[in-house]
């Protein structure tokens, strides 16, 4: 009596509102309240337990600052793999946008890069062969607003983009933010570090949704849009274009990097000379790097070049 019932939809969207709000605290305070640092467990049952997509995208934010800030996380690899993989396949719709311009995806991405940086082989092999590596490649073909259908840019001679299709709609930063694709392309090198032989073959069709990825990462529109986007206290928008020009440079550097079958070899040559790689090289090489960056894409270039028969 006197009581008036929520909707449970209201109820649910209070409960994420709660988890975004102490990631706020967090942020703010730079240190986690002994109170918030006692109920860990509970995070981590919500991260881990939740049917709800956000809510555990949510949780995997407010454990990632937790981490961050010094609390010991105790999860077990195969429950973390399961609530990445609930989340990357079922969240369709953000209903309460994420604090200080994260990403609703940017703590599941904090710790998957501490899962594959600290773990071995084995566990980075777990990681692709459970489908949550290659779940993510398709969530940020979304990000990106990636239609493969959608013809290419070409280059004239002197290395000018030229659009030939409208042009696709900004990034969706709400689902990952810059600060978090960069975090992806970190714990995408390491991947492709440890498990090199799984890695590459996505590099030799221009149809795989690493290279549509990492192909649009590199073009002057994309690129453009990272440059405008908002800085932290950790990057600036022109270092964070530059980490990635030569983060994506260098996963395109590993089928030359580890011993390679001729069949990969060649189609990984054919399918760089379908995206144009070399010429978007050149472009961005040289509207962002400074003389001192160029080593790593210019060695890559000159590989490409040389190994080139056509």
């Amino acid at each position: 009596e006197g009581q008036v019932p929520l909707e449970e939809s209201v109820l649910l969207q209070g409960f994420e509102m709660t988890l975004q709000l102490l990631s706020v605290f967090l942020l703010q305070l730079k240190q986690v309240p002994k109170m918030l640092a006692e109920a860990a467990g509970l995070i981590v049952d919500i991260y881990v337990q939740s049917q709800v997509p956000s809510h555990g995208a949510a949780a995997a934010l407010l454990l990632s600052q937790m981490s961050n800030y010094g609390v010991e996380i105790e999860m077990q690899i195969d429950e973390v793999l399961m609530a990445c993989r609930h989340v990357l396949s079922e969240l369709s719709q953000v209903t309460v946008p994420c604090p200080l311009q994260h990403g609703i995806l940017d703590g599941m991405l904090e710790l998957l890069l501490q899962l594959v940086h600290e773990g071995d082989v084995s566990v980075v092999r777990l990681f692709i062969e459970c489908g949550v590596w290659n779940l993510l490649w398709h969530r940020l073909v979304q990000v990106l607003h990636i239609n493969s259908q959608t013809e290419m840019a070409v280059y004239d001679v002197e290395g000018e983009e030229k659009i030939l299709s409208p042009r696709r709609p900004p990034p969706d930063w709400t689902a990952i933010s810059p600060s978090g694709l960069m975090v992806m392309m970190q714990m995408s090198t390491i991947v492709f570090t440890k498990e090199p032989h799984q890695c590459v073959p996505l590099l030799a069709s221009a149809d795989s949704v690493v290279v549509l990825c990492l192909s649009t990462m590199l073009s002057d529109f994309f690129l453009a849009e990272l440059a405008q986007s908002p800085g932290d206290e950790d990057s600036s928008p022109s270092d964070r274009v530059v980490d990635l020009i030569l983060q994506v440079t260098q996963l395109f550097c590993f089928p030359f990097a580890v011993d390679t079958n001729d069949t990969i070899l060649t189609e990984t040559l054919r399918c760089v000379r379908e995206v144009q790689l070399v010429p978007q090289l050149l472009l961005v090489s040289r509207r962002y790097l400074k003389l001192q960056q160029l080593e790593m894409p210019i060695g890559l270039v000159s590989r490409l070049i040389l190994g080139d028969t056509q």
